[in-house]
C-alpha cells in the first residue's frame, strides 16, 4: 500500500499527503491542489515530486483502480487532452490514446474551452461513475489530479 489521504504522514515520501498505491507495476497517486490552478501546474507538481507527469489510461483495469483511489469522491484530472487540435485526444505521456471510457454525450466542448481530461469516481451521480468528462483546463479554487511512476 501507498499513502493514505489526509492523515498527515508521508508514508511513501514524495512531500504530499495523498492517496496512493500501485497496480500493475504502476504507482498511482491521488492529490488535492488548493490553489487556483492550470493543468501545467499540476503536470509539474507530479514531476517535482518524483512522478512521471499526470496519470495516463491504459484499459478498464486501471479506469476501474484510479476511480476507486478517488479520497473524496471528487472528479480528477489526469494526462489526456486536446490542447493541440481539438477532438484530438492525446496522453500527456506519449502513450496511444487507444482506450476510451467518455460519459454519454462527451467529450463536448462546452464553453469552446474544455480540453482535459477528468475522470469521475464510482460515487458519481447518474451515468458518469467510472466516465470521462471534457473540462477546463484552468479553473479558480482546488482541484483534484492524478499523477503516475510507471
Amino acid at each position: 500500500a501507498g499513502d493514505t489521504f489526509g492523515d498527515g504522514v508521508d508514508s511513501d515520501c514524495d512531500d504530499q499527503d495523498c492517496e496512493a498505491d500501485s497496480y500493475d507495476g504502476t504507482y498511482f497517486t491521488q492529490c488535492v491542489y488548493a490553489d487556483d490552478w492550470n493543468v501545467a501546474d499540476l503536470r509539474a507538481l507530479c514531476r517535482d515530486t518524483g512522478y512521471d507527469g499526470l496519470a495516463t489510461v491504459r484499459n478498464d483495469l486501471e479506469n476501474t483502480f484510479l476511480a476507486e483511489l478517488s479520497p473524496t469522491g471528487a472528479a480528477f484530472i489526469v494526462g489526456g487532452n486536446d490542447i493541440a487540435s481539438e477532438g484530438t485526444w492525446v496522453w500527456d505521456s506519449g502513450e496511444p490514446f487507444s482506450y476510451t471510457n467518455w460519459a454519454p454525450g462527451e467529450p463536448n466542448n462546452s464553453g469552446m474551452g474544455e480540453h482535459c481530461l477528468a475522470l469521475h469516481p464510482p460515487t458519481h451521480p447518474g451515468e458518469w461513475p467510472y466516465k470521462w468528462n471534457d473540462t477546463f483546463c484552468t479553473n479558480s479554487g482546488p482541484i483534484h489530479y492524478a499523477c503516475e511512476h510507471r
